[in-house]
């Protein structure tokens, strides 16, 4: 007897803990890629709602020099939504920041969501053209 109440209650735990709603996104978050450094970028990825009530969002807070949209701020049982995030990368490397969602999901009420990605130096070739070691020399620019 024993056995059984103590089975039911875990079951009863297990289901209320499974109830309402839950937040799922890709683990890996956003990838930007390479991008070129000092030009705006902008990605994403989806959100949706796996359990079996409507799920809220009450802020999303993107890292610093991110920007953070959520096409809605309610997500309903099994629907999914688009979170997008742009940047603007200044020097070129690798970058790695964090958007962060606030909801109403019991099991993760804070979700950090990884922004990744590469910056890279983009040469301007008609800049490059006019600036050859030639002419250079010749304007006197150099010794």
């Amino acid at each position: 007897m024993r056995k059984r109440t103590v089975t039911l209650a875990v079951a009863m735990l297990a289901s209320a803990l499974l109830a309402g709603p839950r937040l799922a996104y890709p683990p890996a978050g956003i990838d930007f890629g390479e991008i070129p450094a000092g030009e705006p970028g902008r990605s994403g990825c989806s959100l949706r709602n796996d359990g079996d009530a409507p799920l809220r969002v009450s802020r999303v807070k993107p890292c610093c020099g991110a920007e953070a949209e959520l096409a809605a701020m309610e997500i309903a049982p099994g629907e999914s939504v688009e979170l997008t995030v742009s940047l603007k990368p200044q020097l070129p490397g690798e970058f790695s920041k964090t958007v962060r969602l606030y909801c109403d999901d019991p099991v993760s009420p804070v979700v950090a969501i990884p922004v990744v990605g590469r910056a890279v130096e983009v040469r301007n070739p008609d800049v490059a053209s006019r600036y050859t070691l030639p002419a250079v020399l010749l304007a006197g620019l150099v010794d």
